[in-house]
């Protein structure tokens, strides 16, 4: 059978899963992307995305794909896109519509009754995907598929929830070919996961869900053996000609004595340069001088808050400040890039918070800080407390959030003064301390634009350029792109792509 995939925003290993398990059973799949130009998370301009729109030939593309099934995944930000996708292909063809994800997961009941979806797959969706697909082949009745919700006469029906894979090392390696062959300019860059899971259990985030949705259905960490994942980057070096790493776990540090195998045997074996996301309680200098010594040139590193009360009151994020402050150090004196992520705009905040995390950043020469707006997604504990955790608020929350922009470009939490500030905080690599103390002081941050940030970091950084050509100075120092979104990349490639097609047409 061939199982088309419509998707939006970044690669996406869960998809690349379910097509290498649907792929080695004997099925086709296919990729059709939507890059939502100028209405991503990044950048939002309608005139700008009215003129780059795919979505004509989005829509002809499912229609002429002669899919068998049609399967969405979607995070709570692209439901919205996603659900009107599916809608108009609901009119136009007689094809059974899957929808997963995160989104999906928390509010199964809510999608499921959707007049588009067939059928709802919650959690792990590997061999639930490819059972629903024998099922369709007549091989495998609907009602043993654990994971999957459906319907029938109006009535919807939940099946039992199937315990997590255990062994990852089970699992094909991912079917990068699907992304990659739509988007070429992703296989720079390789994106890997050594493990799947997260042992905290922060308010904001989805794992606070997915902890008491698992409970009782096997272990929530694991990890792959040290041996499965080289393999895979050994393979994916020979294939694509990569020439960096992205572990993307949610914390690579964890588990030290896996970490310093696999490191050994990375550092003989692969010796690319790579970067990870870690969790301030799990590294030491070991760690740090290990992750050095084996490639790695950047660091991800959420601290969410300077306030250690916020932290633990309102993130559920126990960390203490003098961790912060070690961890910053040793960034600095190995030299590593050090992407730091902040989260702005929750109950209480005040606009010194904003303005220490500014020179908190300039003082440890974080080049690179990440601001997002707090958002609250369903089902995780902050959504819980802040809204309330009664089923007329899920329903009145899965009508407000049809609207609300990104946890980038903003949400329920936006606020106009805090967006100036969070543009000086993104500004902060730019300024020295002295230049940083007279913009605070004299509040010149006031006539700071308060959206559409990448925008005009994107011109201030090609001034920059500019400048330093005229000066005959050298680059200067870069932020490795290895762990970097391939924002400029994606409207390079489909903005020439959209004019092309436009021009041929007139041709």
């Amino acid at each position: 059978m061939k199982v088309v995939f419509v998707y939006t925003g970044e690669e996406y290993l869960g998809i690349e899963y379910l097509s290498a398990i649907l792929k080695k059973n004997g099925h086709q799949t296919y990729l059709i992307y939507d890059p939502l130009l100028f209405n991503d998370y990044y950048i939002s301009n309608q005139f700008l995305s009215c003129l780059f729109s795919f979505h004509g030939k989005i829509i002809k593309e499912i229609i002429d794909s002669k899919a068998d099934l049609i399967a969405f995944s979607a995070n709570t930000g692209e439901y919205n896109w996603a659900a009107q996708i599916a809608s108009i292909i609901k009119d136009k063809i007689k094809v059974p519509i899957v929808f997963g994800g995160h989104h999906p997961t928390c509010l199964p009941e809510e999608v499921i009754r959707e007049e588009f979806v067939d059928f709802v797959i919650q959690g792990e969706g590997e061999y639930v995907l490819l059972e629903l697909v024998e099922h369709l082949e007549g091989k495998r009745s609907k009602e043993e598929i654990r994971n999957l919700y459906y319907k029938s006469n109006g009535i919807v029906y939940k099946n039992e929830l199937r315990p997590l894979i255990e062994n990852l090392d089970s699992l094909p390696f991912p079917d990068k070919d699907l992304f990659y062959q739509r988007m070429n300019y992703l296989s720079d860059t390789y994106r890997i996961m050594t493990s799947r899971g997260c042992p905290f259990s922060c308010s904001y985030c989805h794992n606070y869900y997915l902890q008491k949705l698992y409970q009782g259905k096997g272990k929530f960490l694991r990890r792959r053996s040290v041996t499965n994942v080289i393999q895979e980057i050994k393979e994916a070096k020979e294939k694509y000609k990569i020439t960096g790493i992205m572990f993307q776990d949610e914390i690579f540090t964890l588990h030290h004595e896996w970490l310093k195998e696999f490191m050994e045997l990375y550092k003989k074996e692969i010796a690319l340069p790579f970067a990870c996301y870690i969790h301030v309680g799990t590294i030491d200098e070991e760690t740090i001088f290990l992750l050095r010594d084996s490639g790695c040139v950047q660091i991800n590193m959420g601290i969410e808050s300077l306030d250690e009360k916020v932290r633990e009151e309102i993130f559920y994020r126990f960390i203490k400040q003098s961790k912060i402050i070690d961890a910053a150090k040793l960034m600095k004196k190995y030299h590593i890039h050090c992407r730091i992520y902040f989260i702005i705009g929750y109950p209480g905040q005040n606009r010194e918070s904003l303005i220490d995390i500014a020179r908190f950043c300039n003082e440890y020469k974080f080049a690179s800080p990440m601001i997002f707006w707090l958002h609250y997604f369903p089902k995780t504990a902050l959504a819980e407390i802040v809204k309330g955790n009664k089923e007329k608020q899920e329903d009145e929350y899965l009508k407000r959030y049809k609207k609300l922009p990104g946890y980038i470009l903003g949400g329920e939490t936006f606020n106009s003064a805090f967006s100036k500030l969070r543009f000086l905080i993104i500004l902060v690599p730019l300024f020295s301390r002295r230049t940083l103390e007279y913009i605070i002081r004299k509040r010149i941050y006031r006539f700071f634009p308060a959206s559409q940030h990448l925008l005009y970091l994107q011109i201030i950084n090609m001034f920059r350029k500019i400048y330093r050509f005229l000066l005959g100075k050298s680059k200067g120092k870069k932020i490795p792109k290895i762990a970097s979104i391939p924002v400029a990349e994606k409207y390079k490639y489909f903005m020439l792509k959209n004019i092309n097609e436009k021009l041929s047409i007139l041709i």
